[in-house]
């Protein structure tokens, strides 16, 4: 779980990421989902801020995606159902959609840990591990 920043803290980290991170935080995509997350779990106004700051942690390279489950359960206080739920809709429209950004500051084996792979890794396990091999070339003679 991250330490307590103060907000000057929160923006010397903001002020070192990457330009295209930077943006993430004032992306209305992003905040459209967080709303329909905060809407769907029906959450109060100091749990919706909770699910904020954890977000922005990830954001700002402060909490390890790895450590997003075990952060929702200590902050947001909810059921243990509600929390696996919870932190796996994190993961999936917060987190997972924006891997390739996120690597600048995280490694691979982070996103590895919650089961997030790269698509050209999927694309070529795809192509290379056909059961039935290669079905578009003719039978050499």
């Amino acid at each position: 779980m991250p330490e307590n920043y103060d907000s000057k803290e929160y923006w010397e980290l903001y002020k070192n990421l990457p330009k295209k991170i930077q943006n993430l935080f004032w992306e209305d995509d992003i905040s459209s989902r967080i709303e329909k997350i905060t809407e769907r779990f029906e959450l109060d106004n100091e749990r919706r801020e909770k699910l904020l700051e954890i977000v922005a942690s990830v954001y700002l390279g402060i909490l390890p995606p790895s450590q997003i489950k075990n952060t929702v359960s200590q902050k947001v206080r909810m059921s243990e159902e509600k929390t696996s739920l919870l932190s796996n809709e994190i993961i999936r429209f917060l987190v997972s959609p924006l891997k390739p950004l996120l690597e600048d500051i995280y490694e691979k084996e982070e996103f590895e840990k919650i089961g997030i792979k790269s698509f050209k890794e999927e694309v070529d396990k795809k192509e290379n591990n056909s059961d039935f091999g290669d079905v578009y070339r003719e039978p050499v003679e």
